[in-house]
């Protein structure tokens, strides 16, 4: 049963003679509410009505007790605490109160967080988590998390890099011990009530614009991954916006996806939720002509061009490495970046965000900017299997 805590409040007829008024909600749902002439009979009511619905008067060791209580609360030195009657005390204690039988150190912690999350996240993103929590254990791994302040955590990411991506992660770590988290299963036990990182602002991510492949490197990668046997993976992320890590390598990874999820007759490509990265929404990315021409040859030469090949990871970085600049080589989702930059040109903004899970503020400030020729955009789109003396 939550506590009773009847309020007090003091008014004036309108002859102007005083009276207070007692109010609260009484367990069963119904309102109290009573005028008294005097505070004094307010107080004497309202401490009926706790003992009514609390069990009753206190025995002589707990009334030493309460006594007590009082004369610390009276003597505090804690400006927050002077002033406050002993049932508000109790009422907080109720609500933050932890027992710490239950509470496990924080390495422990990180432990149970990233089998939770392997759950759901892909290999890339684990990796991602685990750089920031295995730092972030080797200061605070021996401790609890209901010992850790805000101040500590503040301290921490101030000497350390990448303060943007360490304090998301850290963030929805200490939201999950909180139960905070939403996309995560919960804690039966919860250490902490409040995110301590909730007191910190989040730090603003420093994007610069990403990098993207001309027309003829689109050309050469693809011609080097015929060689080495990989062509569908470069084909795929350059035509489609699929992230490698994140989404390519689980569609066609997972029986459940691949072919079964790319329909012709409407002419789109299906992501679902469970495999997009954030997996939070679907996306539907149309077929353009000379995907279609790329579909069709692949679905045709199963063996030759194998939509998940063999060694991948070494074959991908192998191709970048020989045909890109080491800055472009080492960008990751650049097939992602060239797809959105060229289908900005042809699609309106909110087409491009549905298809691509990205925003209207990323489009307008970066990708859109990339590329000025129209032409080259006609050219990206037109990369078909006949280039290559495929048919």
């Amino acid at each position: 049963m939550k506590p009773l805590n009847p309020k007090i409040k003091k008014y004036d007829y309108s002859t102007g003679n005083p009276f207070w008024l007692l109010s609260c909600t009484l367990p069963d749902g119904g309102r109290y509410r009573r005028k008294h002439s005097t505070e004094e009979t307010a107080k004497q009511d309202r401490m009926r009505l706790i003992r009514e619905y609390h069990g009753g008067g206190l025995k002589a060791d707990e009334i030493q007790v309460a006594e007590a209580a009082l004369l610390k609360l009276r003597r505090t030195s804690n400006p927050d605490a002077q002033g406050k009657d002993l049932l508000t005390i109790v009422d907080w204690f109720i609500k933050h109160y932890r027992d710490t039988r239950h509470e496990l150190y924080l390495d422990e912690y990180v432990e149970d967080f990233i089998n939770r999350k392997k759950k759901r996240r892909s290999v890339k993103t684990i990796q991602e988590i685990l750089y920031y929590l295995n730092a972030f254990k080797e200061v605070f791994g021996s401790r609890k998390p209901s010992e850790i302040e805000w101040k500590e955590l503040d301290r921490y990411l101030a000497v350390n890099n990448h303060v943007f991506h360490r304090y998301k992660v850290l963030n929805h770590f200490f939201g999950w011990l909180a139960n905070e988290a939403k996309d995560i299963s919960k804690l039966e036990n919860p250490p902490i009530s409040i995110n301590p990182l909730s007191h910190i602002e989040r730090p603003k991510q420093k994007r610069s614009r990403p990098e993207i492949c001309t027309v003829p490197e689109v050309k050469n990668l693809i011609k080097k991954a015929i060689e080495k046997n990989c062509a569908p993976w470069f084909v795929w992320g350059f035509f489609t916006g699929m992230r490698p890590e994140a989404e390519m390598k689980q569609f066609w990874k997972n029986s459940e996806y691949g072919w079964k999820f790319v329909d012709l007759v409407d002419r789109k490509i299906i992501v679902s939720e469970e495999i997009e990265k954030t997996g939070k929404r679907t996306r539907e990315i149309k077929i353009q002509d000379n995907l279609m021409a790329w579909i069709k040859f692949f679905a045709s030469h199963p063996k030759d061009f194998p939509m998940l090949p063999t060694n991948l990871k070494r074959k991908f970085r192998a191709v970048k490495q020989e045909i890109l600049l080491d800055k472009k080589a080492k960008e990751n989702d650049i097939m992602r970046h060239t797809f959105i930059s060229n289908l900005s040109k042809i699609e309106p903004i909110g087409e491009v965000c549905y298809q691509c899970a990205t925003s209207l503020s990323m489009i307008r400030r970066h990708y859109k900017v990339l590329i000025t020729d129209n032409k080259r955009v006609e050219e990206f789109f037109g990369i078909s299997p006949g280039d290559f003396g495929l048919s």
